[in-house]
């Protein structure tokens, strides 16, 4: 992500759109609480869509389809076999 705030760091208002990819896609999101003792702690949220569920690198490069959704694949079987 660091990579792609640098790149696109002239754009503006392209600062927000990769936080909010970043938390919810990529690293997800930091929430601080003060404990007992004074000291601030930070407690890591996953993201709400984790990579393994919208990430199809692996199954691109390995030769499989680049869909992730049943619903999807079936659409484009369905088609296939009806030649819309």
């Amino acid at each position: 992500m660091t990579l792609l705030s640098n790149y696109f760091k002239s754009l503006e208002g392209l600062d927000d759109i990769l936080v909010y990819f970043d938390s919810t896609y990529v690293n997800g999101t930091y929430k601080s609480t003060i404990t007992e003792y004074g000291t601030t702690r930070f407690l890591r949220h996953p993201p709400i869509f984790l990579p393994h569920m919208w990430n199809v690198y692996n199954a691109t490069k390995e030769g499989y389809g680049r869909i992730n959704n049943v619903s999807e694949w079936f659409n484009k079987k369905l088609k296939n076999i009806i030649r819309i």
